[in-house]
């Protein structure tokens, strides 16, 4: 009994280290994306050279367009609360978001993350 109690126990520990491993890669990733997502706050309608060129992407950045969903993005209770959102999903690992129809659960969440 006390042969297989230990056996369990040392599964037990090898799947604790396999999650902790798996938690920092995920942390490590959202930490990434996070500083990505606030630089790119940062520079969206900024003249910057970064979005000069020829480039379709860039281009549609700064495209009256883009700006009219841009401001429209920032109005939605889910774009307003994306650091806490971010925050939340960096330190857990499940993350359950509800709200009212039209909040940008669908919509904003997945672009932020």
């Amino acid at each position: 009994d006390e042969t297989n109690h230990l056996q369990a126990q040392k599964v037990l520990k090898s799947e604790r280290m396999k999650k902790d491993e798996i938690s920092n890669k995920l942390r490590i990733e959202l930490e990434r994306k996070y500083a990505r997502l606030q630089n790119d706050d940062l520079e969206i309608g900024r003249n910057n050279s970064r979005y000069k060129g020829n480039n379709r992407h860039h281009d549609s950045r700064r495209s009256s367009q883009f700006n009219v969903m841009f401001h429209q993005r920032r109005k939605l209770p889910a774009y307003k609360m994306r650091n806490e959102l971010l925050s939340m999903i960096k330190n857990n690992q499940v993350t359950v978001v509800s709200g009212d129809t039209g909040c940008g659960k669908t919509t904003q969440v997945p672009q932020l993350v």
